[in-house]
């Protein structure tokens, strides 16, 4: 573990925040990222760091992958981490600071397992503690939640591969496929028939899996909802246009945030009522949906940091960092906000 220190007007008694992203931070064992997830998590990663040194509360700490070592980021200090003595030295570099912010992945666990790792060490959440990642990581229970709460959601089974025949029967074609526990669009495939079904049960997040969902393809706008949370309230940040493209698997190109669209209102108290599910939320919650013709379906709930984050920051006359760290520390909320703008985030160009 090594570090390197950039140049504060902290003094040196202010609370320490760790910052730390999976992707780039040092989690990726398993080779190199690929590249849209290292673009992809650098630029969430410097958003925020940027927002906590605008803010200029804290003395904010973050990690880089030893490989990544050449890359910029604006925090008062960088500590290299190796993949093979990860958990160790984050833990360790946890131990030093007061409080910490977590973005990873919810897949395979991931998020929940660094957040037990930097909450073992001490430090308070600027987010959801592990149950409440847990619950709402689950997009089976999450499902389930939302139609024993007679909330609007596409029909969703349960399957392991020798049953998915009887689920198709029930829900029939076009449909998606997905992990019961995923991030983004990993795993995520359409299929609008048997051959393109036997192409997406092949995928890797799907065929190492126990089970995973098989759910109604719903025509519409992907968007999602931000949200800031505590204590079972919270305040919407914006409405979110994804600009997802179906296929095995779907991929995320980016989006817009603050969108002005005719289900604005419906999205919002519907993410806010999904949100209320889940009372142990904390933090920045971001909330799936699609708006269709007919009103809005709840897809899933992400207890996390989401891209959205980029477009959000220049939309809202506010410092989202600062929000967290109230939500988080404090329990308090920000007034609802005020979009400015309506900004856009696009793959390869904002990441």
């Amino acid at each position: 573990m090594r570090s390197r220190t950039g140049i504060t007007s902290i003094g040196s008694g202010a609370d320490m925040i760790l910052v730390h992203e999976f992707v780039v931070g040092g989690g990726w064992s398993a080779g190199d990222p690929p590249e849209s997830l290292r673009r992809e998590g650098l630029a969430m990663l410097r958003a925020v760091l940027t927002d906590l040194r605008a803010w200029g509360s804290q003395r904010v700490v973050t990690t880089l992958d030893s490989r990544l070592a050449s890359e910029p980021l604006p925090a008062d200090e960088v500590v290299l981490l190796r993949g093979e003595v990860y958990a160790e030295s984050l833990a360790r570099l946890a131990a030093r600071c007061d409080t910490a912010l977590v973005i990873a992945p919810e897949a395979e666990g991931i998020l929940e397992r660094v957040t037990a790792l930097v909450l073992e060490a001490g430090v308070s959440l600027l987010g959801s503690g592990l149950a409440a990642i847990a619950a709402a990581s689950n997009k089976w229970l999450c499902y389930k939640l939302f139609r024993q709460a007679g909330l609007p959601t596409p029909e969703t089974a349960l399957v392991e591969q020798r049953d998915i025949a009887t689920a198709v029967a029930d829900i029939r074609f076009p449909l998606v496929i997905k992990p019961r526990q995923g991030a983004g669009c990993e795993g995520v495939g359409f299929a609008s028939g048997e051959e393109a079904l036997a192409e997406a049960v092949k995928m890797p997040a799907l065929h190492r899996a126990a089970g995973f969902l098989v759910q109604r393809y719903v025509a519409g706008t992907p968007a999602s909802v931000s949200l800031i949370v505590a204590d079972g309230h919270a305040v919407a940040l914006g409405l979110n246009e994804q600009w997802v493209r179906p296929g095995i698997p779907f991929t995320y190109e980016g989006g817009a945030a603050c969108v002005d669209h005719e289900r604005r209102s419906e999205a919002i108290g519907l993410a806010q009522t999904a949100v209320g599910l889940f009372p142990e939320l904390r933090g920045y919650v971001g909330v799936d949906l699609i708006l269709t013709d007919e009103g809005c379906q709840l897809v899933e709930i992400n207890p996390r940091v989401t891209t959205a984050y980029l477009g959000l920051r220049q939309a809202l006359p506010m410092n989202l960092a600062e929000a967290l760290w109230r939500a988080g520390k404090e329990g308090v909320l920000p007034p609802v906000p005020q979009p400015i703008a309506t900004v856009t985030f696009a793959k390869g160009i904002d990441w």
